[in-house]
C-alpha cells in the first residue's frame, strides 16, 4: 500500500478528492509503476469464523492526477445466444416457405 507522503502532489490531491467525495473506505495502491484505486470491505469468512478484507477496483491515477474509473466488462447473458438460434431458426423457416410460395405462383 502507497504511503500518502511518498506519493507525487497531483496524485496525491486526485485521491484526497476522491475519498472525501465518495466517503467509502478507498485505498491506494502503487503497483507496476500505476497507482490504483480500490474500495475495501469487510466480508466474514464463515471457516475462519471472523472478517476478512476483500478488495475491489475502483479506478486508476495516473503521474498527471487524471482519474479513470474502471469500466465494467460487458457480460452476455446466456439468453442472447439462444435469442439467436431462435430468431436463426425462424429466418430460415421463413426462407423456406417463401422459395415454395415463389415456386406455386
Amino acid at each position: 500500500m502507497a504511503v500518502i507522503d511518498n506519493i507525487p502532489d497531483p496524485v496525491k490531491e486526485t485521491y484526497l478528492r476522491i475519498r472525501s467525495d465518495h466517503g467509502k473506505k478507498l485505498e491506494l495502491k502503487f503497483i507496476g509503476g500505476n497507482y490504483y484505486l480500490y474500495i475495501a470491505k469487510g466480508v466474514w469468512d464463515k471457516k475462519r469464523k471472523k472478517p476478512v478484507k476483500k478488495t475491489v477496483l475502483f479506478g486508476s491515477i495516473d503521474a498527471n492526477g487524471t482519474f479513470t474509473k474502471k469500466e465494467a466488462k460487458r457480460i452476455f447473458s446466456s439468453s442472447s445466444v439462444y435469442e439467436y438460434g431462435n430468431s436463426q431458426l425462424v429466418w430460415n423457416l421463413c426462407q423456406e416457405m417463401y422459395r415454395i410460395i415463389e415456386n406455386e405462383s
